[in-house]
Order: C-alpha cells, then sequence, then structure tokens
C-alpha cells in the first residue's frame, strides 16, 4: 500500500509571467496510457477536481497557487504535483516541482510514471453468476487504466486470475465463484505501481434509503439525526458523517449528528468488512436555534436500556403554560405538566429504534418541538454478527484465502496476522479444525470479549478473542 505523503509545502516566491509562458508555449503533453480515469499522471493537477491527464499551462498556474499558499492542495494534489527532484520525489511540494513541471511541458524532460493506478472503477463493473462455480467480471471503458496488468482473487476460496486489460481500460475474465462470494481487484501499470484494491460482490444486494430529514429542507437547532433504511448482509454498518448507526431489523438511526449555521451536508455511508459499500448524501439547511434541547444518556446500548433525559428551555421562551413528553415514541405523550421536569427516565425493555418526542407551549401559544432517537441493540443479534466474523475469518483461511481472512482483522493488527497466517499457510486448513469452540462473553457497544475452548493434552483450556467495532461500524477480530 502506497503511503500517503505528508503535507509539506515550501513556499519559494517565483518571479515568472506564466501567461507569456503559456503564449509562447504551444506544446501540450499527453503522457502514454494516461486516457482513462483511473490513470494518474505526474504533475497533472487541473482542471482542479476533474484533472484531464493532460499536462499544460492549467496545471501550471494551479501548481503556483499551491506554491505561494493561495491554495490549499488536497491529497491528490499533493501525490501528483510533487514531480522534484526528478526520479526522487522528496514528499514536498516547492518551486522545484513547479519549474520541473515547465520543462516537462516544454518537452525538456520526461516525467517518470511513479504514481500508482486509481483504484478500479466499481460503477463500471459488472459481476454475473455463470452458475456451476463459475462467475464473469467485466469492466467497460475506463473501469481500469489501459494496458494495465489486472488481477482478480476471490476472498472466499483464494482463487486468482491475471489477465491484461484492453487500451480502453476495459476487460473481461471468468473465475470461480459463487453468489455471495466477494471479488477483489487491482491493477499493475507498466512501471509496476499496483493499485489499491476494490471489491465487488456476486448478487449481493446493498441498497441505502434516508428517510429523514428531507434532501434540502431547512431545520432549526443544532443537531440533527438521521434515520432510514438499509439492505445489506450481515455485518455492515453505517455511519452518518463518522458518526455509527444503530441498525435493526432493517432500519438505521443516529442521533446527535452536529450542525453548523446555513448549509450541512450529511453522508450517510453503509459498508461491509470486505469494503463493499454504497453511500447517499443530501444537504440541510441550519436556519436558527431551538430554545428546546434535549439530551439522551446514553442514547444508545442494549435492551433493557435506561435512558435519562435531560431538558433544557432557552431564556428567549417567555413562561411555559405546557411540557409534554412521548418518551416510547408511540405518538402518545405520556407526561403532560404545566413545568418542565427534568431529568425524565425511561427504560427500554425491547431492541428497536425509538424516536422520544418533546413539546412545550409558552403563554402565547408558540409550540416548540424537538426529538432524540434512542438505539436499543439486540445482543442475539450481536452474538450472531460476532460469530459470522469468527467464521468467515475461519473458512477463508481453510479455503487459503489469507486476504479475504485479513478483513476480517482490525487494521492495527492487519502486518501481525498477515505474517502469522502466511507462515502457517500450508497447515491452515489442519489448524483451524483445532482451534476449538467459540463461547460468548462479555459484549459492550465498541468492545466484546469471547473464548475460543479447547483440549490441550485432555485438560480444557480457555483462550480469549477480542473483537473491536472499528470507526466505520463494523466488527472485526482485534486480538486472539
Amino acid at each position: 500500500m502506497n503511503k500517503t505523503k505528508k503535507m509539506q509545502i515550501s513556499i519559494r516566491l517565483i518571479k515568472f509571467d506564466i501567461a507569456k509562458w503559456a503564449t509562447v508555449t504551444c506544446l501540450t503533453v499527453l503522457l502514454t496510457n494516461s486516457i482513462s480515469s483511473n490513470a494518474q499522471v505526474p504533475g497533472d493537477v487541473a482542471p482542479r477536481g476533474n484533472t484531464d491527464n493532460l499536462l499544460n499551462a492549467g496545471d501550471v498556474v494551479i501548481l503556483q497557487r499551491i506554491v505561494l499558499g493561495i491554495l490549499q492542495a488536497s491529497e491528490e494534489e499533493l501525490n501528483r504535483g510533487d514531480i522534484a527532484p526528478l526520479g526522487a520525489v522528496d514528499g514536498i511540494i516547492d518551486s522545484a516541482d513547479l519549474l520541473l513541471l515547465m520543462r516537462a511541458i516544454n518537452g525538456d524532460v520526461q516525467l517518470p510514471d511513479n504514481l500508482p493506478p486509481l483504484p478500479p472503477d466499481t460503477s463500471l463493473i459488472t459481476v454475473t453468476d455463470l452458475g456451476s462455480g463459475t462467475i464473469s467480471v467485466s469492466g467497460s471503458a475506463s473501469s481500469v487504466e489501459p494496458n494495465s496488468t489486472v488481477e482478480l482473487q476471490n476472498l472466499e476460496d483464494g482463487s486468482v486470475v491475471i489477465i491484461q486489460a484492453n487500451t480502453d481500460g476495459s476487460f473481461s475474465t471468468t473465475l470461480s465463484g459463487f453468489q455471495g462470494d466477494v471479488v477483489s481487484i487491482d491493477t499493475t501499470d507498466g512501471a509496476l505501481n499496483t493499485s489499491l484494491p476494490s471489491t465487488v460482490g456476486v448478487n449481493i444486494q446493498l441498497a441505502l434509503n434516508i428517510s429523514s430529514p428531507t434532501n434540502g429542507g431547512t431545520v432549526v437547532g443544532d443537531k440533527i439525526a438521521v434515520d432510514g433504511t438499509f439492505t445489506a448482509p450481515v455485518g455492515a454498518a453505517i455511519t452518518v458523517n463518522g458518526v455509527v448507526a444503530t441498525l435493526h431489523n432493517g432500519y438505521f438511526a443516529v442521533d446527535n449528528i452536529p450542525l453548523v449555521d446555513g448549509s450541512n451536508t450529511l453522508d450517510v455511508l453503509l459498508v461491509t468488512a470486505d469494503s463493499l459499500s454504497v453511500k447517499q448524501q443530501i444537504t440541510v439547511t441550519k436556519t436558527g436555534d431551538n430554545p428546546l434541547q434535549v439530551t439522551a444518556s446514553p442514547g444508545n446500548g442494549f435492551s433493557p436500556l435506561t435512558s435519562d433525559f435531560v431538558i433544557t428551555v432557552s431564556n428567549t421562551v417567555p413562561v411555559i403554560q405546557l411540557f409534554e413528553a412521548d418518551l416510547d415514541g408511540d405518538g402518545t405523550y405520556e407526561i403532560s405538566d404545566t413545568v418542565v421536569q427534568s431529568p425524565q427516565q425511561y427504560t427500554y425493555m425491547s431492541p428497536g429504534l425509538y424516536t422520544a418526542q418533546f413539546r412545550i407551549t409558552d403563554t402565547s401559544n408558540n409550540i416548540f418541538t424537538t426529538t432524540t432517537t434512542i438505539g436499543v441493540g439486540d445482543v442475539a443479534a450481536t452474538d450472531a454478527e460476532l460469530r459470522s466474523v469468527y467464521n468467515r475469518m475461519l473458512n477463508r483461511l481453510a479455503a487459503g484465502s489469507i486476504n479475504g481472512a485479513l478483513n476480517q482483522v482490525s487494521g492495527g493488527l492487519y502486518d501481525k496476522y498477515d505474517s502469522v497466517f502466511t507462515a502457517l499457510q500450508g497447515n491452515l486448513s489442519t489448524i483451524i479444525t483445532q482451534l476449538g469452540t467459540l463461547e460468548p462473553g462479555p459484549v459492550g457497544r465498541g468492545m466484546a470479549e469471547y473464548l475460543v475452548t479447547r483440549n490441550v493434552g485432555g485438560t480444557p483450556k480457555a483462550f480469549p478473542i477480542l473483537f473491536l467495532r472499528g470507526e466505520d461500524g463494523v466488527w472485526r477480530i482485534d486480538g486472539m
């Protein structure tokens, strides 16, 4: 995996007339194998956010503004714009990169290809189950870098197929596989730069729908709840702007997403351990502050869950004549009083997603409402999810699919277990049958500790196995 260059920009003022230089420079360079959207061309930073695989005066203008500190470089611009010293880039964008780019456009030097291809574009890749244990995988034009070497691996059985992409970045092949399998795809270009992998599923259904809030709607308040429906295999997770949602029977919800004044973007991402994903994005506009604020503690947990609701009302509200609260989210206000009673407490006995609603009416009959969503998890469902993580790792190891098994391991231990699994590769199928039985243990919202029990020398032994929920919300093995 290519490490991300550090964002270091050395500002050195360069005195030259870009317009005059562009006028006398009529040469535009089109680099070899750069006709695909999956190619990365050293020095190509323009147009911003939609590079064209060309080297011309537009790239010089953008790079000069980055060097002078006028523009903040994106990660992609840092990777592409760092071209000097020639053949030994230094992780810094400065005047040396700018001058080398101008020489390359003039045809004085040729920039070496030191950038990996972009990951295969899964939106342009189709997987079909042909039956009898065979699947076809085909990518249309620009799905991968032209003429690159494409490696496909079935993460369930470890089988690998290597083919050459066509000149337009398309490809097609078959390999072993069944419905529900996951295939990893990466590419290697002519300079032996390898892309990060992308994954595609064989008839794996992923769907995401946001029910609330409405796209383009307005919000009064400094936080918002997001909920909706989804379709995904066991083990998938959903985040909203990086906050992990609670999932229950095809529904998801997450509360307390912070808002700023004006327009706010909400990114809702569904992802699996194998990086299959689908994303929805909406915008809402915060138009003011809500004088009625409610905080639930805790806002999520396993049933039975007791939450305390702290209610505050700003001094902008005159005398309150009525306070109402619907704590179980059934649409009926169980609490009705002439004063605000805080905190309120409620115990949720069953797993589910509950939207508690609060309402105050002042003496001028102005009504203010707010809601908060409580996510009540199911220990039995989480247990099934953790067992699926463990069993998927074992099944893939038994089939010789080390890369597939490593997707079930947390990132911090990836390299360690890569070395362990590789060293044991010839004996994995035998070792797996001797590991023992997985027994449940304490389960929290983000961590669980189970035991693997087996007989050692005729004596029962228990070995801990730790599960950790990552920032993406996906459970993975973090120690065993």
